[in-house]
């Protein structure tokens, strides 16, 4: 009886230790995720800032000239400045 109650605590200590592991790995894991959050919304904010001043600097610039520009996107990905045809 007393051998069954020792195994039972080794596999106790066994279980705990596994789960202490797991709770680090899941701490670890968690934290490298808050920080890629952050800098996708650090990014997100940088680029929305950006087409808001390109946007502005559209309506300066279609308010004083003939030529009328806008912000279009590329096949690539890549925000760009237009002629919009007259």
């Amino acid at each position: 009886m007393a051998n069954l109650k020792r195994l039972q605590n080794k596999l106790d200590a066994l279980a705990l230790d596994q789960l202490r592991e797991v709770a680090a790995n899941l701490y670890e894991e968690l934290e490298q995720t808050k920080a890629a959050l952050m800098y996708a919304e650090e990014s997100a904010d940088f680029w929305r800032d950006q087409v808001c001043n390109m946007q502005e600097d559209l309506i300066r610039h279609n308010q004083e000239n003939i030529n009328q520009l806008s912000i279009g996107m590329m096949q690539t990905g890549e925000l760009a400045i237009i002629s919009q045809p007259n």
